[in-house]
């Protein structure tokens, strides 16, 4: 264990209430944002969003593990550390030997989702009732999110990212079976944005709802 400022992230799943302290967190920077009472912002949309934000940046650490630097991951929710920020990529820690044995590096993002994204999944919905559609479907986002953050910072692996997540976006138990990776991916179901007090017109760029 790092020791403070760093958590285990195994404690989104294991203790109710440090999630519940996440969202609630995130709801009241959501208000704060938007210039409004805390109880204007849906409990379920920060939820999401939460949701959102934990898992893209565990997906984004595992793509960018297999197709950058080609290393497997041996992924359990006890081989991460993070540090509960708010604003921008909350800071994220892997244990050295979670790296050893680990196998393929085609199969570590896969093991990613099933041992550690679905497991916060299950906890978010727990917590705040979250559609499990659009749990799914907010981490069919993040895959496409991460295939296209590499293309944009790796070129050279921006064709193995977008493979990678053409396969992990084949459907399953684990996502949500959406449109290919690409510019033109969409989501199958709203994030819950929209649904937020004073986001009028704002959508995100792979939103299915009307502009």
């Amino acid at each position: 264990n790092p020791g403070p400022p760093w958590r285990p992230l195994s404690e989104l799943v294991e203790h109710a209430g440090a999630l519940v302290e996440r969202i609630t967190g995130v709801r009241e920077a959501l208000a704060a944002a938007g210039g409004l009472p805390v109880d204007h912002i849906d409990p379920k949309a920060a939820a999401s969003l939460t949701h959102l934000g934990l898992v893209g940046r565990l997906i984004a650490a595992g793509l960018m593990a297999d197709t950058v630097v080609g290393v497997a991951i041996a992924t359990g929710l006890g081989d991460f550390y993070w540090q509960a920020t708010m604003g921008g990529a909350y800071p994220l820690s892997l244990a050295t030997a979670a790296c050893d044995g680990a196998g393929p590096a085609d199969a570590a993002t896969p093991r990613l989702l099933q041992e550690v994204v679905e497991p916060i999944g299950s906890a978010v919905r727990d917590a705040a009732s979250v559609p499990v559609a659009v749990l799914r479907s907010n981490v069919a986002s993040a895959i496409n999110g991460a295939a296209a953050l590499i293309g944009a910072t790796e070129p050279s692996a921006a064709s193995a990212a977008e493979a990678e997540a053409a396969r992990l976006l084949g459907g399953g138990r684990f996502v949500a079976p959406e449109s290919e990776p690409g510019p033109s991916f969409r989501r199958s179901t709203c994030c819950l944005l929209r649904s937020l007090a004073g986001a009028g017109e704002q959508v995100c760029a792979d939103c299915p709802l009307p502009q």
